[in-house]
């Protein structure tokens, strides 16, 4: 259900992309569960809503990397985003999001997310040639004020775990530069890498429409990355998201 990491892409407008990892009676808007299987992969998948991937890469339309910048290297917004993530009763009303951002190069962003919530997580975004690898660790709680977190980065951050960790609650995923493709090519879904721009852009479709010709959709290259709509006609890849 994902690009490849060659450089062959897998392409799907989004009513394709709708049809075949989405829930077929919902708002898109919202949350069900898709319950689709992948071969390989164990319990069910669905295509994520523009909210879960704001659980990812918080700020929509906004540039993550534009929060700070080399010449003002912290930034502490308050309640400026509500994401979503899973689909159970305690998080899928969303928690408001408040953050504190640390610039530590062109290519490399930290934060601790979700501060003054049972959520509190320390976060790394880590741009590398056509990879985006976002990292995510628990770290229990900090109050929501930029002191605080600041604090809590100067004393901690050396010693937090990152990768796949249960016992952490610490999650690594790498999002691969594929997914921008023309009408001519969506009729075969596979494109060359000249055609999907395979060494420069990611392009991943969420479940969200923007406006009837519009669906949301994460969008990275080097330094950036955000989430913005996009019109549906275009062939981008999909990353499922695990049903909870």
């Amino acid at each position: 259900a994902m690009a490849s990491t060659d450089n062959a892409g897998y392409f799907f407008n989004w009513s394709t992309a709708m049809t075949n990892f989405a829930a077929s009676s919902t708002s898109y808007s919202s949350y069900t569960n898709a319950s689709k299987s992948i071969s390989g992969q164990s319990g069910t998948w669905h295509l994520p809503v523009q909210a879960e991937w704001h659980s990812i890469v918080p700020g929509a339309n906004t540039n993550i990397r534009d929060f700070v910048s080399s010449s003002n290297t912290t930034a502490y917004k308050s309640a400026y985003i509500t994401p979503k993530w899973g689909y159970n009763s305690t998080t899928k009303a969303g928690v408001s999001e408040s953050s504190w951002f640390k610039y530590v190069s062109a290519t490399e962003l930290h934060a601790i997310r979700f501060l003054g919530t049972d959520y509190c997580s320390a976060w790394k975004w880590v741009w590398s040639g056509s990879t985006l690898t976002i990292s995510a660790t628990l770290i229990g709680s900090v109050a929501n004020s930029e002191s605080a977190a600041s604090s809590w980065y100067s004393s901690n951050w050396s010693s937090v775990t990152w990768g796949n960790n249960d016992s952490k609650g610490a999650v690594q995923r790498s999002f691969y530069a594929r997914g921008y493709a023309g009408s001519s090519i969506l009729s075969s879904g596979t494109a060359s890498s000249a055609s999907d721009a395979a060494a420069s852009y990611g392009y991943y479709w969420s479940a969200t429409e923007n406006i009837s010709s519009n669906a949301w959709f994460l969008y990275f290259v080097s330094g950036h990355a955000f989430v913005s709509p996009k019109n549906k006609s275009y062939g981008f890849s999909v990353r499922l998201f695990r049903d909870n």
